[in-house]
């Protein structure tokens, strides 16, 4: 079978699971002009409603809200809840409540390095914490401990003092602030982090450019590959950011010999909550990736997103539109209806609705018309004949009449069309796929 008619099966079997019955559909705007796209918003509730007259099961603004907010829902808290309790034991430490201090500052450190939103204000709190905290875990050890980790105390104070060198090495408390032991056992603490060894880190991002911190560091851009003497080895936590979006910070081991990780920014900075719907995040598009991981969030079956964007040439903007299968993770159908001045949005949502859903009648709709950033369509670039019996790893869906099968593997990264003659041979058409420029 020829690349074109595997391609032509892939897109039946497509339309086919757009229109079946019962699926659940979410209807989403998407601002690709990041300017909070008052009429794209307009152009969904539109669209959401001539679905919902014509009988299809399609999820309420609200319940698309919510699940994109609770998606973005991190730990932590307000700064100033942080400070209040840096405030309370201050109070305590005036009181001379020494045990108090350390149960207060324990608790604080241990939230401020499990906050998932963190800031150069929470950072620098956590830095004082750790060092208040230290010293004093110092003063309870009383004579016993001379700065060099002789008791339990001392013990614990190191180890907040190796914390507070990984995420700044060059640390340098006021010697007015804090008391001379401290300073002994910060330098026994440095000594022990160069002891420990060296390695690096392999840091890549869905998009590329982003922002790589370290602990708070700004250590460079993705893709950052940073040489086997450049961080003392040990556990750090480490989250990236573009475009005004960050992602939830993790943890990573600096090895001698680090394996690559690879964040994706794609999906969580285009989360787009308030609207509720999607914006493509800074040198990103919105693609079958992220199409598909939005849909499992929502609990769809088919992804509808709209927008109103005034393309290159166009005379006027238009409500563009696609209707997404997550399943399959294809776009079934992609189209806009021009809007003139004066022209009605709802009118424009009837006829963009119902092609979108499988009508033939594609009046007034341009085909195939999207934003560059909006599930940019893939293309064939090779297509390779495979001899019987090459494939036994190949799970194969048969089509109606059983004359062919679909096979979609890694994500749209190739489609796979099984050819069946009436003679019962057969072969293999392997299209690979990648984006279109």
């Amino acid at each position: 079978m020829a690349a074109a008619g595997g391609a032509a099966v892939v897109v039946a079997a497509l339309l086919g699971a757009a229109a079946a019955d019962h699926e659940r559909y979410a209807v989403l705007p998407v601002d690709t002009a990041k300017d909070g796209a008052p009429r794209a918003l307009e152009a969904a509730r539109a669209v959401r409603a001539a679905l919902r007259s014509a009988g299809l099961d399609v999820l309420e603004e609200d319940a698309t809200r919510a699940p994109l907010r609770a998606h973005l829902s991190r730990g932590g808290a307000p700064l100033a809840v942080y400070q209040e309790r840096m405030a309370q034991s201050e109070a305590a430490l005036a009181a001379l409540e020494q045990d108090k201090v350390v149960r207060i500052l324990e608790t604080l450190v241990s939230d401020l390095v499990a906050d998932q939103e963190p800031t150069v204000e929470k950072l620098q709190l956590l830095e004082q914490a750790r060092l208040r905290l230290a010293a004093r875990l110092l003063g309870i050890g009383g004579k016993r401990e001379t700065g060099r980790a002789e008791t339990p105390e001392g013990k614990r104070a190191h180890r907040l003092l190796l914390e507070a060198l990984r995420a700044r090495p060059t640390l340098a408390p006021s010697k007015d602030e804090f008391p001379a032991r401290l300073f002994t056992l910060l330098d026994g603490a440095r000594a022990a982090l160069d002891a420990q060894g060296r390695g690096g880190l392999h840091v890549d991002s869905r998009p590329r450019g982003a922002v790589v911190y370290l602990e708070g560091r700004d250590i460079g851009r993705t893709p950052l590959v940073l040489g086997a003497d450049a961080l003392p080895l040990g556990e750090y936590r480490l989250w990236l950011a573009v475009g005004g979006a960050h992602s939830v910070p993790t943890r990573v081991q600096v090895e001698p010999a680090p394996q690559p990780l690879l964040v994706d920014l794609a999906f969580d900075g285009a989360l787009w909550p308030e609207g509720p719907g999607l914006r493509p995040v800074q040198g990103a598009s919105i693609d079958e990736d992220v199409a598909k991981t939005v849909g499992g969030v929502l609990g769809a079956d088919v992804l509808v997103l709209v927008g109103t964007d005034a393309r290159p040439g166009d005379a006027a903007p238009s409500l563009w539109g696609t209707a997404f299968s997550v399943a399959s993770a294809r776009a079934a159908r992609r189209g806009a209806v021009p809007l003139p001045d004066g022209a009605s949005v709802d009118e424009a949502a009837v006829a963009l609705g119902r092609y979108l859903t499988g009508s033939n009648d594609a009046t007034g709709v341009q085909e195939q018309a999207l934003p560059a950033t909006v599930l940019p369509p893939r293309k064939p670039v090779a297509a390779t004949q495979v001899p019987e019996g090459e494939f036994p790893w190949l799970t194969v869906a048969l089509v109606a009449g059983g004359v062919g099968a679909v096979v979609l593997a890694g994500a749209g990264v190739a489609a796979a069309v099984l050819s069946i003659p009436k003679s019962g041979a057969y072969t293999v058409t392997v299209v690979e796929l990648e984006a279109a420029e």
